[in-house]
């Protein structure tokens, strides 16, 4: 489950990495972008070089090869009928927001990470995470993750790079230091269970795919890559 859009080149780019030729990733598109899915230049390259199997928009969004009705029904789909090995959900294009707590298109994902749950379906959250957005709110982990996991009724995996704690923005007070960051480890609290996995920022850097979100390069802001491509890389260990 991906916070943006600029998540999804990276995840899937890890999860075919580790998963190897043959494993099957779909993407379900939800709500909380602005955009509609025919839009998603990602979407198109990464379809182009066998990295998605199939896209979906889901609910309100529209625009992509498949349309489902609801996210629910679109992860049911998914799960039983399309023959993917794995899901990986995001929003389209464009996210929403409104320098508000719980009013922006990141909320998207608790409605997502319930449906899945009710479905019986296992949940890995990549989090936003970022050390160059110069809004605080965003700054570290940001508050559209620590929302989600504030709100969830259950618990989920959480994805953190191994080399997160070395990439924050801050640095860490020495008692509370270890490979994964105070920040991410209170969010997750006892009911979250922090996943760690290896992201290779260099191999993403020259695979070709997009490598620039809200105006920063990879190499301005390592740790808002290093979330998915360690989200991509777990979700690839967790197949069957």
């Amino acid at each position: 489950m991906l916070p943006l859009h600029g998540h999804l080149a990276p995840a899937a780019w890890a999860f075919g990495q580790g998963a190897g030729a043959g494993r099957g990733l779909g993407y379900v598109q939800t709500p909380g972008g602005a955009l509609a899915g025919s839009m998603s230049r990602d979407v198109e390259q990464l379809r182009a070089l066998g990295l998605l199997s199939e896209a979906v928009s889901a609910g309100p969004c529209f625009g992509a090869e498949l349309e489902a009705i609801s996210v629910t029904g679109a992860l049911h789909a998914a799960a039983v009928e399309r023959g993917w090995d794995a899901i990986v959900t995001a929003p389209g294009p464009g996210i929403l927001g409104s320098e508000s707590r719980y009013g922006h298109g990141g909320l998207a994902a608790l409605d997502t990470a319930h449906a899945a749950l009710a479905l019986g379906l296992p949940v890995l959250l990549s989090p936003r995470l970022s050390a160059g957005d110069p809004r605080e709110r965003h700054l570290g982990l940001s508050h559209h993750t620590r929302s989600v996991l504030e709100l969830l009724l259950a618990g989920v995996r959480v994805a953190v790079p191994t080399q997160a704690d070395a990439l924050w923005p801050v640095p860490q007070d020495p008692s509370t230091a270890g490979p994964i960051p105070h920040a991410l480890a209170e969010a997750c609290g006892d009911r979250h269970e922090p996943l760690l996995a290896a992201a290779d920022p260099a191999g993403y850097a020259g695979s070709g795919l997009p490598r620039r979100t809200m105006g920063r390069d990879l190499a301005e802001d390592e740790l808002f890559f290093a979330a998915p491509l360690a989200a991509g890389a777990a979700l690839a260990t967790l197949l069957p």
